[in-house]
């Protein structure tokens, strides 16, 4: 072989090795660090709709929505890829999201809540992300800006997920289970949906195995959850997510919806052993007569007694929509409590690992900042509603508050 065939072979080779390198590279850069590289069929969306993988995430992931398409892609811990979300998640983050503890969106450029506005078509399709996921419930309402977005690049419509996510079987439910999956494939990484689904399910049959055989003659009121907003405390949650897992008796037993007000008279009425209280709601308590005059019953009914009705501040689950895995996480308090399995410590490490599992290493320290984030927040409102703690019902000048016990 002559010295400019030498050459040239070389070059060839050398071409390969670089095209072999880049794409390895690119197969790294679009599933995050997974490797599985591009999913190449036909993806069916929540809408319906047909669409295919993108070529790759270098351009980045916008969200529309407040319920779940920020909630859902940081479950995949592509935290990195997104580049621009919903104003609720910038300028109102923390509460009961508990991705936001995990990952700090705050620095993102956003746009607002729940809307596809014109001037979003326009601003986004300049920006050409490489993965736009939008919340079920504005397709409907935004369709046309949706599909024009979709002729620019790739769009995702998730599926609407009910509470509690899943079925009565308790397994998780085809809604939950089709947004992994989908998005396992749009973001290349299908394994990781694989082990959300496997180990989410393992949580649920093992909270399920903790109850088997045990039972509470134990009525809980449930107070304080944010749904439609804050509540004062004469509002009630017939359809408590963790309350339902851990197989515990709801003191109110009437209508099924997720939110029902009663009377402070009604509320008295109700038997009821423990209430447990919502910390997101602490803003609903000082000053509000609903609130206050509940606390003076269950003040009225514990002075003098052990604490006849005992309370606890538990998890907070709902902040725009439920949080899936703070779901998971009240329900190993909520069956400390009411069945005594292990101790607190046990049910708090049980807890850190919903949370490892949900953002792995990043998920470490979600329950202690959400923790402080709760005290102080509840501070600032006047009431001391520590997270996963007894509580009692204190004189306040001329009204009530809650303190730990």
């Amino acid at each position: 072989m002559g010295m400019g065939m030498q050459k040239n072979a070389l070059f060839a080779i050398a071409a390969v090795a670089v095209l072999a390198i880049a794409g390895i590279g690119a197969a790294l850069a679009f599933s995050g660090g997974s490797g599985e590289g591009r999913f190449e069929g036909d993806i069916t969306d929540g809408a319906g709709r047909t669409v295919k993988a993108p070529e790759s995430l270098d351009r980045g992931i916008v969200t529309f929505g407040s319920n779940d398409p920020l909630r859902f892609v940081s479950y995949f811990n592509m935290n990195g890829y997104v580049k621009e979300v919903d104003k609720g998640d910038v300028t109102d983050p923390r509460n009961g999201r508990a991705y936001s503890y995990a990952y700090d969106y705050t620095g993102l450029p956003y746009h607002s809540d729940n809307a596809i506005a014109n001037e979003d078509v326009e601003r986004v399709g300049k920006m050409n992300p490489s993965l736009i996921v939008v919340q079920n419930g504005l397709y409907s309402s935004y369709r046309s800006n949706v599909d024009a977005l979709a002729e620019r690049t790739c769009v995702v419509v998730l599926y609407s997920v009910d509470a509690p996510f899943w079925d009565s079987s308790f397994k998780v439910s085809e809604a939950f289970a089709d947004n992994l999956d989908m998005l396992g494939k749009v973001l290349g990484r299908q394994s990781r949906a694989d082990e959300l689904k496997s180990g989410i399910q393992g949580i649920i049959d093992g909270i399920r195995g903790d109850v088997s055989g045990r039972s509470s003659s134990d009525s809980v009121y449930v107070a304080g959850v944010t749904w439609m907003g804050s509540n004062s405390l004469d509002a009630t949650f017939p359809t408590y997510a963790p309350l339902i897992l851990v197989g515990g008796n709801n003191a109110y037993r009437g209508s099924g919806a997720a939110r029902v007000t009663l009377t402070p008279e009604e509320v008295a009425m109700l038997d009821k052993d423990i209430v447990v209280i919502d910390p997101s709601s602490s803003d609903k308590i000082i000053g509000n007569n609903g609130s206050q005059a509940v606390l003076a019953h269950i003040y009225g009914v514990n002075e003098g007694s052990a604490n006849k009705i005992k309370l606890y501040a538990v998890m907070p689950i709902v902040w725009d929509s439920h949080n899936y895995d703070c779901v998971l996480a009240g329900s190993y308090y909520l069956e400390s409590i009411l069945y005594g399995i292990g101790s607190h410590e046990d049910a708090v490490s049980k807890m850190n690992g919903v949370f490892d599992l949900f953002y792995g290493s990043d998920g470490k320290d979600v329950l202690s900042k959400m923790s402080a984030f709760f005290e102080g927040k509840s501070g600032a409102n006047g009431v001391d509603l520590p997270l996963m703690h007894e509580l009692k019902v204190v004189r306040d000048g001329g009204g009530y508050s809650l303190a730990r016990a």
